[in-house]
């Protein structure tokens, strides 16, 4: 199949699906592309046979991607490029089998446009400032050493590790999504959901089917909030592909993130990936690390205030936290505080500590933040350390307050995709 658009092979089918691609490409921005250490150098050089292919140089595609044919023969999309570039310097007829394989193309297409927009136009035309960080990532706990955040709109999972000066950006992957693209609402919508979610479990490849890979890391969907939204489905994970695959279109899963094997793996090297934050987002909105330490320096003053409010058994202060909207356990506003006034006024004192907390800016809400910490409860009569997160949203009033507080577990439907040996085999959704 030859991707030259001379004169020739311009008018052949085959020939005008090749020059959508390339016409895709020349609606972008073609900078040079340029290494660097967060991206795939596979993923590089594709996009770089893809830019020279366009410009006509075949030979300069070919030579670029002979290295990665020869390390990674099931990278379907650097094989279809690799054989246009071949197929152009033999200068023969474009026509192959590869044509009677309409979806197949398809979908290499959308791979193509996707992987070559984030690479060659996005990532490059944000002209981030040194150390951004997208504002999801207000405020990770000392001990979190990664994050993941996925931008689901651009196809991206970025992994964020902890250096000296906090959180910064290491990898930089392409990820497959759900058939139907982000913001799941119900089982079997084929929809991975936006969020903030932590990673519960790792599931290593000989307990899975070989279409799941190397291995997953389940996430907590449906979440606190999801459930109180009444959200359903269960079983999304990040996962690998199966072994005769190097990566699958941005659109491909029932609800989970596929990941290349060779990219999930350096996952699953992460030593303590349990609580691990998984934030995925429409799209991102990166800022400076000055913005970020303001916004830091703001939630901690506020979950302060919380906590002070709290231990003076006040309850108009402590009161003035709860959202009208706030609802719990079977609790709402009014009998949450009901009940705390009852529980509080019977203390001599109380103390609260807060520690390992982290601040989350919720991706898909208008203006919530979910706060995840360790609590340590003391009073005269009753002590008790839990883990507990708290949903905060800015109110009519420009106020933030909590709108759903608990300690942590996982819920049912959560559980029902988690295969221990203690349990009926149960597999993810995708």
């Amino acid at each position: 199949m030859a991707c030259s658009i001379d004169a020739r092979a311009r008018n052949s089918p085959t020939a005008l699906r090749c020059i959508g691609i390339i016409l895709g490409l020349f609606a972008l921005v073609l900078p040079s592309v340029h290494a660097e250490p967060t991206l795939d150098d596979a993923e590089l050089a594709v996009v770089s046979a893809l830019r020279k292919m366009a410009s006509g140089d075949a030979l300069g595609a070919q030579r670029v991607l002979e290295p990665i044919i020869k390390s990674k023969p099931y990278f379907q999309l650097a094989q279809l490029v690799y054989a246009d570039a071949l197929q152009t310097l033999a200068g023969r007829g474009p026509e192959l089998s590869i044509a009677q394989a309409q979806a197949q193309l398809r979908a290499l297409r959308q791979e193509a446009l996707v992987r070559s927009r984030y690479v060659l136009n996005e990532r490059q035309a944000r002209a981030m400032p040194a150390n951004a960080l997208p504002d999801v990532l207000i405020k990770a706990a000392d001990d979190v050493r990664h994050a993941i955040v996925v931008d689901a709109q651009a196809s991206r999972l970025l992994l964020f590790e902890r250096g000296p000066q906090g959180l910064r950006l290491t990898r930089d992957h392409y990820v497959s999504i759900g058939k139907k693209g982000a913001r799941k609402d119900r089982e079997g919508d084929q929809r991975t959901p936006v969020g903030v979610y932590f990673v519960t479990a790792r599931i290593k490849a000989d307990t899975l089917p070989d279409f799941y890979g190397v291995g997953a890391l389940p996430v907590n969907y449906p979440n606190e909030w999801d459930m109180r939204l009444g959200r359903t489905g269960y079983g999304i994970w990040i996962h690998g592909v199966p072994s005769d695959t190097y990566a699958r279109p941005p659109r491909a899963s029932d609800g989970c993130m596929a990941l290349s094997n060779e990219h999930l793996s350096d996952l699953l090297r992460i030593q303590n990936t349990l609580e691990m934050p998984v934030i995925i987002a429409d799209t991102l909105n990166w800022v400076s690390p000055d913005d970020i330490q303001r916004q830091r320096r703001e939630w901690v003053k506020r979950i302060e205030d919380w906590r002070t409010d709290w231990e003076s058994r006040d309850q108009r202060r402590y009161a003035r936290h709860y959202a009208s909207s706030f609802e719990t356990g079977g609790y709402d506003q009014s009998s949450w505080l009901a009940y705390k006034a009852r529980v509080n006024g019977q203390k001599k004192y109380i103390r609260v500590g807060v520690k390992r907390l982290s601040l989350y800016r919720y991706p898909g809400e208008h203006d919530m933040v979910v706060a995840s910490f360790e609590q340590d409860y003391r009073s005269d009569n009753f002590a008790q350390e839990s883990q507990k997160r708290q949903y905060w949203r800015k109110d009519i009033d420009g106020q933030w307050r909590i709108v759903y507080e608990g300690a942590v577990r996982l819920s049912p439907e959560h559980l029902r995709g988690i295969p221990y040996s203690a349990r009926a085999r149960l597999t993810s959704l995708d």
